[in-house]
C-alpha cells in the first residue's frame, strides 16, 4: 500500500513569502510572492507524487481548503 503524502501552503511571515512544503516539516519545496503563484507551482509536484493532499492556508495561518490528488481524489475547486 502506498502512503498518502501530505503537503501544505503557508505564509512565511519572517521572509514575507508563500511556501509550499511537506506538512509538518520545515523545508520549502517551492516559494513565491503570491499564494496563487505557489499553488500553480505545487500542483504539478502533487500530480507526480500520488496519492497526495495539499492543504492551503490563509495569510493569517487559518486553514482554508484541501486539494486532493490521485486515483481516488475528490474533485476540488481548482
Amino acid at each position: 500500500m502506498v502512503s498518502k503524502r501530505s503537503y501544505e501552503i503557508v505564509f512565511d511571515r519572517f521572509h514575507k513569502r508563500w511556501v509550499f512544503k511537506p506538512q509538518g516539516l520545515p523545508g520549502a519545496l517551492q516559494v513565491a510572492g503570491t499564494r496563487d503563484e505557489v499553488i500553480e507551482r505545487a500542483i504539478p509536484i502533487c500530480n507526480n507524487n500520488q496519492p497526495c493532499t495539499l492543504k492551503v492556508h490563509r495569510e493569517d495561518g487559518q486553514f482554508e481548503e484541501e486539494l486532493a490528488f490521485g486515483k481516488d481524489a475528490r474533485p476540488s475547486k481548482r
